[in-house]
């Protein structure tokens, strides 16, 4: 398991979350976040309801998780707010 230390400080703060939801909601986002078993991953993400098209929402699981689209996988995925250790807003993408 990688020592990991370094986790975004802001990412627990409510909201500071509904910002990020916001940006999802609009743009695709990159997060580097501390898997539970022990990896270290890049996940590209989304809300566009546009890339989403008809996919089945998921619920939320907690306030403690993130649940978002993985625009390089095609499928939902989730990671919790305290372990993400980095996130950027990507370029805009033309679809």
């Amino acid at each position: 398991m990688p020592n990991v230390t370094e986790y975004l400080q802001e990412a627990t703060d409510p909201t500071w979350q509904a910002t990020v939801r916001e940006w999802l909601a609009n743009s695709v986002c990159e997060f580097t976040f501390h898997k539970l078993n022990g990896e270290v991953r890049v996940l590209k993400g989304t809300l566009r309801p546009d890339i989403l098209g008809e996919t089945k929402d998921p619920y939320e699981p907690s306030k403690d998780v993130l649940v978002l689209w993985d625009t390089e996988k095609n499928a939902w995925r989730a990671m919790r707010w305290d372990r993400m250790m980095n996130f950027k807003i990507m370029p805009a993408l033309d679809r």
